[in-house]
């Protein structure tokens, strides 16, 4: 009987540790390369900290024969559990809008911003949010791979492997009809015009930016960060359940 509660202990402080490394990893993607909204990371963090911790007072507890140690770590292992399964459920829902549309005969994807989850949609409009990003995507560089690449063809430019942010930030949209001339330019046709406001932002001074395809581009990223981040979560947390 103490063998096997010892073992469910020490598999509970080792499945807490993919969940906190999750989500440290995940708020290192948003802040330093990616420039993402910060929102799932924070209750990874805590959870995968609190699960560590007391699976840690379990085990001590278990070696000691401190049975109410082993209660405490029963009783806030449970609570913490459920919260980190809601939040991880809740992550995996709101990631599972948007993801692009592939234009025909180019290969690369577009993305909308009307396709992603009310929710993200919300986040990113709130006030001073989106002017935090684009400082962060001009800080990050992000385009400057594109901007070394000014020669390429337009069949060699479209098969470049550019992120969701690059293809939504640094390049007008499909829609707009505009000229390829270079990675970073694009010329107006004469007497064309779209209904899409999108085509009246972008500037090859200030590329796209502002537009709601680079804030599509923006929740892409995070959308493919969440969904990995919350399969690795769900997984620890149904075996953490059921043991």
């Amino acid at each position: 009987m103490f063998t096997s509660q010892l073992s469910v202990l020490y598999i509970s402080f080792i499945l807490s540790i993919p969940i906190l490394v999750s989500g440290i990893w995940l708020l290192i993607q948003s802040k330093e390369t990616k420039c993402e909204l910060v929102y799932l990371e924070v209750p990874l963090i805590c959870c995968g900290l609190i699960l560590l911790i007391v699976s840690a007072l379990g085990v001590l507890g278990a070696l000691l024969r401190q049975e109410w140690l082993v209660f405490v770590y029963w009783l806030v292992m449970r609570v913490t559990l459920w919260l980190l399964f809601g939040v991880t459920i809740w992550g995996l829902v709101v990631s599972n809008h948007g993801g692009g549309e592939v234009i025909k005969g180019s290969g690369f994807k577009e993305y909308k911003l009307e396709t992603y989850h009310h929710w993200s949609k919300q986040q990113i409009h709130v006030e001073n949010k989106w002017n935090d990003i684009k400082k962060c995507l001009q800080k990050r560089n992000v385009c400057e791979s594109l901007s070394k690449e000014e020669n390429l063809s337009p069949k060699q430019f479209y098969l470049q492997h550019l992120s969701a942010v690059q293809y939504g930030c640094y390049k007008p949209p499909t829609q707009c009809g505009l000229v390829y001339k270079s990675s970073t330019r694009y010329d107006s046709p004469v007497s064309f015009t779209s209904s899409n406001p999108n085509c009246t932002i972008w500037t090859n001074a200030n590329l796209c930016l502002d537009c709601d395809s680079c804030k599509a581009g923006v929740l892409e990223n995070m959308r493919i960060d969440w969904r990995l981040v919350g399969k690795i979560s769900i997984i620890c947390v149904v075996v953490l359940i059921l043991i």
